[in-house]
């Protein structure tokens, strides 16, 4: 797996508690509640896959498997009252049922689709020669007598990164195998990330009731087990981590991006409950990242593969319809 997740997510996560302590404030500082930490750690662990799942399967292959994942499981913890949370039962139970199973014979088929991956990693690598060197003058570190005798480094050879050619080395079937695991584990744990909220709501006496009051603790939780992951990667590199400078302001604007999403998704989930609010989300990213898959990096090729994709994304579209009419 490459190890650029570990920064780059870093970077993402600053973004994420940044925006969360904003809409904290807006709220008026409301009581923090650290099980709604629980919700952001599960989302920070599942986001660690998303580079792996990119550079084995693709972008749009690998969001459209963890998004139905996610709405699959999303949607079974708030129709059953999961995790000692309420049952939240449509109004139309047949219509309900319906749509979840169309999105699940959606995701069914997303397996057979056969994906290059690594579409955006290849631009990634393409920028990464261009990273200046972390090192300039590797004489700076010399004492004075000896660096003024010794002639300046002129050259800088970049290290090959063996997290890569490790991806690169496995046959494609086995790449197969591992970005649909590891996107099925993802949309895991991106469909539980919202439990923890929603158990305090309806467990807790005098809780409040609204999603925007849990914002900040979830990413305060997103923020705290990202540090942890990159101390680890830290630790493991001897204190000589990979810093890439062209990915902090896209992990920026990436993480707030994602941030106010995720608070839109709080008010979702207070308004429609996750029963509606999951299948019709979780769909929208897939469709958009297919077509980016598509006609912008190439990754799904061939008739067979697009008619495929194609009737994967009327399935999941027909299910995340007929679960909002369910409301």
């Amino acid at each position: 797996m490459s190890i650029i997740r570990f920064f780059f997510q870093w970077m993402l996560c600053i973004s994420i508690y940044m925006v969360g302590s904003i809409v904290n404030a807006v709220r008026g500082f409301p009581t923090f509640y650290p099980l709604a930490m629980l919700g952001g750690a599960l989302w920070s662990l599942g986001s660690l896959c998303v580079v792996p799942v990119i550079k084995t399967i693709g972008l749009s292959l690998g969001l459209l498997i963890w998004g139905t994942c996610n709405l699959i499981v999303g949607w079974a913890t708030g129709r059953f009252g999961m995790f000692g949370i309420k049952k939240e039962i449509p109004d139309n139970l047949a219509l309900n049922y319906t749509g979840v199973t169309f999105a699940l014979v959606g995701a069914i088929l997303f397996i057979f689709i056969k994906s290059e991956g690594g579409g955006p990693m290849r631009v990634a690598t393409r920028l990464d020669s261009a990273t200046e060197p972390l090192i300039v003058n590797p004489v700076g570190d010399l004492p004075h007598d000896l660096a003024r005798d010794r002639p300046l480094a002129t050259t800088c050879v970049e290290p090959a990164d063996p997290d890569e050619t490790s991806i690169d080395r496995l046959q494609p079937s086995t790449k197969r195998v591992v970005g649909v695991s590891l996107s099925v584990i993802s949309g895991l744990f991106y469909g539980v990330t919202f439990v923890p909220v929603i158990y305090i709501q309806d467990n807790y006496k005098d809780s409040s009731q609204n999603g925007l009051d849990y914002v900040f603790a979830h990413m305060n939780g997103v923020l705290l087990t990202s540090c942890v992951t990159f101390i680890a990667y830290c630790a493991v590199m001897r204190n000589r981590p990979r810093v890439y400078p062209r990915a902090i302001l896209p992990g920026l604007v990436s993480g707030a991006m994602l941030a106010c999403g995720v608070t839109g998704w709080f008010i979702a989930n207070q308004v429609l409950t996750e029963t509606i609010s999951f299948p019709i989300i979780t769909t929208g990213p897939g469709v958009i990242a297919a077509l980016w898959g598509v006609f912008v990096f190439r990754e799904i090729q061939g008739k067979r593969n697009y008619l495929i994709l194609l009737l994967a994304m009327c399935f999941i579209l027909t299910g995340a319809l007929l679960c909002a009419f369910s409301l």
